[in-house]
């Protein structure tokens, strides 16, 4: 085989059920699990005591699914600086809304507030609107591999380097639904790049939530 074909043949052998490299297997060491319609962006599961930057269209909606299974498992969630989501919209996702907590804090007390809530809770979407200093992104990158959460930074942009240890791209977003100006927006495609393959995920799908399209591009 050549070395060309392997990653295409890695990939092929992840899509089967039971099938693990051995980078899979020391991923999943730490990890949260997610919504089956996510283990194709997070084979392993969520990553705990890393920082996940999700960039584009659409990312505080896959950020949503991929905390929606650690909250319905008795797990503490919480956003940072995102607004105010729509609250049926986070329970069609799946996350439990008795678990969940929207926090908004000024730009000054960002970082304390985001340092305070990693002591408690399990996984943490923060949307900061500005840019960390090196410090900072050591200091908070340090604190969450120190109590193993899950830190997911959205954005529209990428944040300087060093902020995330992945980043996973959101992009090419296209709602259907409407007929000829009639009725109501249902499903949203969009195009998931986690550095390993590209997914097509619907977020959300017919059904509120979080939904595979049966495509992967490599």
């Amino acid at each position: 085989m050549s070395v060309h074909a392997v990653p295409a043949a890695l990939a092929q052998l992840r899509r089967l059920p039971g099938v693990s490299t051995a980078r899979d297997l020391a991923d999943a060491k730490l990890t949260f699990p997610v919504v089956s319609a996510l283990r194709s962006v997070f084979p392993t599961g969520l990553p705990r005591g890393e920082v996940t930057e999700i960039v584009g269209p659409q990312a505080l909606s896959l950020a949503l699914a991929a905390v929606a299974r650690l909250s319905a498992e008795d797990h503490w969630a919480a956003a940072v600086g995102v607004g105010e989501p729509a609250v049926q919209a986070i329970a069609d996702y799946g996350v439990s809304l008795s678990r969940f907590a929207s926090v908004e804090v000024d730009a000054r007390d960002w970082l304390r507030a985001v340092s305070i809530l990693v002591e408690s809770f399990s996984a943490i979407i923060v949307r900061p609107g500005f840019s960390l200093t090196p410090t900072e992104q050591a200091r908070l990158r340090a604190k969450v591999r120190e109590r193993s959460m899950s830190l997911l930074v959205v954005g529209s942009s990428r944040q300087p380097k060093g902020t995330a240890d992945r980043t996973v791209s959101v992009s090419a977003p296209r709602w259907a639904g409407l007929a000829q100006g009639a009725g109501t927006l249902s499903e949203c495609a969009v195009t998931v790049d986690h550095g390993r393959e590209r997914v097509h995920l619907l977020l959300p799908g017919a059904s509120g939530r979080a939904e595979e399209r049966g495509i992967r591009l490599v």
